[in-house]
């Protein structure tokens, strides 16, 4: 099964309650940024996302506050590092207080001093950053060894009764043999319990050769998939189809509000165009009709990254019934 049973039911009844009061944009997952500080400057990183000062960070109690205002029962922590927080575990502790479920997303540098303070729980997992097997890795972190000290903390987490996944980027410049070698090496050898993966996108419109256009998005989702079982990933089949360019999915923006040093992220988690004092200011001021790849915003019409799409099909949305069947009926074999 991609996701732990207790999570799906949760998402479920979730879904299911929002459908009933017919709310028609509602969050998903909610993406909390406590800091913009980072203690690595990965390349495709921007300074922005690894040089935030400390002044800026937020507080654990402005962090819960953004959790109970947007409601998400998934709440993933990234940045910056989440793990340089010194209130993190204030932070994940009120997001299981909560009932919530809480996953890290850290480079694992400092996953074994997060450990020893922390015990594990159904409901926290970590999702760890890797983008190449060790050569590779550590070119991109720009650190020799990194790529050895994030499997050891992955081992040593999964060992701790932890749910642990990869989270990787595929660049124009990836070896997908070596992704698929990675990919193999988590699942087979290390223990991962799901691999999540999404496309590089150059949403700033930058002109950097190592992101990639939508057509190369299918051609090399389509020849990565072909070299492992889809039963590892933790992204949903129907998202899985949209890469590879068997379907169409809508961008649903909403589905992943972005609290942040600097407010909330409008309108989405890549798109910096507004920050907002409050979550209900930036639901209702958004002008949601200018993004998505059929609004003619130029920045969006080749992202298919993960943040817009896989809450469309956690929701449904604009999706025939049978194929919302068949993706529940994928996720469970």
């Amino acid at each position: 099964m991609r996701q732990p049973f207790a999570l799906t039911l949760r998402m479920a009844r979730y879904l299911l309650g929002k459908k009933l009061r017919g709310e028609s944009r509602y969050p998903v997952v909610m993406m909390l940024e406590p800091l913009h500080t980072c203690n690595l400057a990965c390349l495709g990183c921007t300074p922005d996302r690894y040089a935030g000062p400390r002044s800026e960070w937020l507080s654990a109690e402005d962090c819960l506050r953004g959790v109970d205002a947007c409601g998400a029962p998934i709440v993933s922590i990234c940045g910056g590092e989440p793990l340089l927080h010194d209130g993190i575990h204030e932070i994940v502790g009120g997001i299981l207080a909560r009932k919530k479920y809480a996953i890290i997303c850290t480079n694992a540098l400092l996953l074994p001093r997060y450990l020893e303070k922390a015990p594990a729980s159904p409901f926290l997992s970590f999702a760890i950053h890797l983008d190449g097997l060790e050569q590779t890795h550590d070119k991109v972190t720009k650190r020799p060894g990194t790529f050895r000290k994030a499997l050891e903390a992955s081992r040593e987490a999964i060992a701790r009764g932890y749910r642990v996944s990869c989270n990787t980027t595929v660049y124009a410049e990836s070896d997908l043999d070596e992704i698929a070698a990675l990919f193999t090496l988590l699942k087979e050898q290390v223990g991962f319990h799901a691999l999540l993966v999404a496309p590089g996108y150059d949403f700033d419109q930058t002109g950097k050769d190592f992101f990639l256009r939508r057509r190369e998005v299918n051609e090399r989702f389509r020849r990565l998939l072909e070299r492992v079982k889809e039963k590892w990933f933790g992204n949903s089949p129907l998202y899985l189809d949209f890469l590879r360019g068997a379907c169409e999915l809508t961008c649903t923006a909403w589905g992943n509000p972005t609290l942040t040093p600097k407010g909330w992220q409008g309108p989405c988690y890549m798109l910096r165009d507004a920050y907002y004092p409050s979550f209900a200011e930036l639901m209702e001021k958004t002008p949601w009709e200018r993004y998505g790849p059929a609004s003619g915003e130029p920045r969006c019409q080749g992202c298919m990254v993960h943040a817009g799409f896989e809450p469309t099909v956690a929701v449904g949305r604009d999706i025939p019934l049978v194929r919302q069947l068949s993706n529940a009926v994928r996720m469970m074999t």
